[in-house]
């Protein structure tokens, strides 16, 4: 498996109540185990036997540390390397340095305030698909991206621009994050060694500005990852540990899971969108959605947008609207993924896009996005539900064996049941979705 990099550089300054200004952020224990620990905990679980910490802030203490955690994992770790920084050089001015000598090509490089626990190797796994990526960024949406740096990721998983937390924030902008969390072949650090030995952020600072240098590419999960910098996290990271479904986060595990049409069952309007102004949202089912994700069910979208290839809209105006849903949607804490195919086969339009206008296995009512979302999810078939609107919906879901409902938003949902007339589809409404799971 990979080398390990843990940036140690934290003083803990957020958390003076628990450190007293004596103790490294990394060093705090959380259940019993300090933050650097519970992250090698998880890592060896993978077969990761060589780290490295980078450290600045009383170094002596890691040294004790790192003695400690040899004796404890003697068996399972081969080497823990210290690089003690002269300067504290944030999240990148070091990394070079600290690996220049190592014949290793990829590294797994982790932020040390972060509580971990994710399938590593799907990760790993992941990051093989781009042969030609320097740099594979763990990623989630979250419910506060303005406080964190972002991204902007084109169809292919391929990341197209990082968006500094410094900009100013925009409710277009992507609500895709960061999460402390990447893979790293060795020629990303030698790419950007003239950053080498100078206080750098890495997503604030350095690929905003020199992204063209390298090629990124992004991997979207929502397990768990969470930041214990402040005291109110700490505190919630040490409930949740001592959780018993604390292992379960993690996609080693089959997830249940609500699948979702976008237009036309989380947005009212059936039709085409195309401007900002006509998104009506079910607000009814994202309270569902909301409640749902806090019993441990992925929530997901997957939805044909044939509007681009049809040439109603340009994949500039697409990607607004797309992120103005998503980031509307994470805001509630009530998505995990989307999945969305813009190719369309039928010809005739008069600004179509040829590019987009071919069959793909992605369009509904072929199942490649719910394959693609199954897979990269572990999502449970057998304990999940997808819903639609449209006929191709329904074709999708049931060759996926997924059982699979059709809905239809009425201010009426009562007279709806009654005069719904298709016995070939099984019929939702809202209320009985909680009763599902």
């Amino acid at each position: 498996m990979v080398t390990v990099i843990q940036l140690l550089g934290g003083r803990g300054t957020r958390l003076k109540s628990i450190t007293h200004g004596n103790i490294p952020k990394p060093l705090v224990k959380v259940s019993n185990l300090t933050i650097v620990e519970q992250q090698i905990n998880q890592c060896i679980s993978f077969g990761c036997k060589n780290f490295v910490w980078i450290c600045h802030f009383k170094v002596e203490a890691f040294n004790q540390e790192r003695d400690r955690l040899m004796e404890k994992y003697k068996n399972l770790i081969d080497s823990i390397d210290i690089y003690n920084e002269e300067l504290p050089l944030c999240t990148f001015g070091s990394l070079y340095r600290s690996i220049k000598n190592k014949e290793e090509k990829i590294f797994l490089v982790l932020y040390g305030d972060i509580v971990i626990n994710f399938d590593l190797l799907r990760f790993y796994k992941s990051f093989k698909n781009y042969l030609d990526s320097d740099i594979h960024v763990f990623t989630r949406f979250s419910d506060h991206p303005d406080d964190s740096d972002k991204i902007s990721i084109d169809d292919n998983g391929y990341i197209r621009k990082f968006i500094s937390k410094r900009e100013q924030a925009s409710h277009t902008n992507p609500s895709t994050t960061t999460s402390g969390i990447y893979l790293a072949r060795k020629e990303l650090f030698e790419k950007l060694i003239h950053w080498s030995g100078q206080r750098c952020d890495l997503f604030s600072e350095v690929l905003p500005l020199d992204s063209h240098m390298i090629n990124a590419s992004s991997y979207l999960s929502s397990e768990f990852i969470l930041d214990v910098g402040t005291e109110k996290r700490y505190k919630h990271a040490v409930k949740l540990l001592s959780s018993n479904d604390f292992y379960k986060k993690s996609y080693l595990f089959p997830k249940p899971s609500l699948l979702l049409d976008r237009d036309g069952v989380i947005i009212k309007s059936d039709g085409y969108i195309t401007e900002l102004s006509q998104i009506k949202f079910n607000d009814e089912l994202i309270e569902i959605m909301t409640k749902l994700k806090k019993r441990g069910v992925l929530i997901g979208i997957i939805t044909n947008q044939p509007h681009v290839a049809q040439g109603r809209i340009n994949d500039y105006e697409h990607d607004q609207i797309k992120n103005y849903i998503i980031r509307y949607l994470a805001k509630f804490n009530a998505i995990d993924f989307y999945y969305e195919c813009k190719f369309y086969p039928k010809k005739g339009y008069n600004d179509e896009v040829p590019f987009y206008k071919k069959s793909s296995s992605f369009r509904k009512p072929k199942c490649g996005m719910l394959q693609t979302a199954i897979n990269e999810h572990n999502i449970d078939i057998n304990k999940s539900i997808f819903i639609g609107d449209n006929d191709t919906d329904i074709i999708a879901g049931n060759n996926c064996f997924l059982k699979t409902f059709f809905y239809k938003f009425t201010e009426d949902t009562e007279l709806l049941i009654n005069n719904f007339k298709d016995k070939s589809k099984k019929l939702i409404s809202l209320k009985n979705l909680l009763e599902l799971y």
